[in-house]
């Protein structure tokens, strides 16, 4: 269900609601774009979130019986990608009708902090309580540190940003002699990344 405000013709449109599921029954509202963050996307975004619902979730229902899909969002640079992957990512982290928790968001390591700048620039105005919990690996050197914030991470929920080769080499436990913390990034790192084994997607990118 998508709500749009009336535009003139030289103003974009402004998408006021967009709801990603409702109850069959009674139309209820069961997934729904915040709407400090629906009105900022624009028409091309909108399209974004709900594609990446309907490939990755397709309905509350359906998470219920399967682990869910994938899908590539192919946007040219500069069309907003980023805001789609944070609104979709709010949506769902934080919807009580789902189960998801917690999102790792892998990119290059140049790209991390702009992740979090990202983040926070587009949940500003939310209240703390409707905010996702945002943190980083980039920054933090010691292994104990960061095995400590990946554990708060999957205990509380929210989105970890880390860099491609960070995220092999504690996948990989370079450079880790402890066996417990190997045993705890590879609980973090390891066991998500079985999802992309054997897929088209992973032998390209290797």
């Amino acid at each position: 269900v998508i709500e749009i405000e009336d535009a003139s013709p030289t103003k974009c449109p402004i998408t006021t609601k967009l709801v990603l599921d409702e109850d069959e029954e009674t139309k209820e509202p069961l997934v729904q774009v915040h709407r400090n963050m629906v009105i900022k996307l624009k028409p091309h975004q909108v399209d974004g979130v709900q594609f990446m619902w309907d490939c990755c979730c397709e309905s509350v229902k359906k998470t219920k019986k399967s682990p869910g899909s994938g899908c590539i969002l192919a946007h040219c640079m500069g069309l907003g990608k980023t805001l789609q992957v944070v609104s979709f990512l709010h949506t769902v982290l934080l919807c009580d009708k789902l189960d998801f928790s917690t999102a790792l968001v892998v990119c290059p390591l140049n790209t991390a902090l702009n992740w979090m700048n990202e983040f926070e620039k587009w949940q500003e105005g939310l209240k703390d309580d409707e905010k996702l919990e945002v943190s980083e690996l980039a920054t933090v050197k010691r292994p104990q540190e960061r095995s400590y914030m990946l554990q708060r991470w999957q205990e509380d929920g929210g989105v970890m940003i880390i860099g491609y080769e960070m995220y092999r080499n504690l996948a990989q436990g370079r450079n880790v002699k402890s066996r417990k913390l190997k045993e705890i990034f590879n609980k973090a790192l390891v066991d998500p990344g079985k999802i992309l084994a054997g897929t088209e997607i992973k032998k390209q990118v290797e």
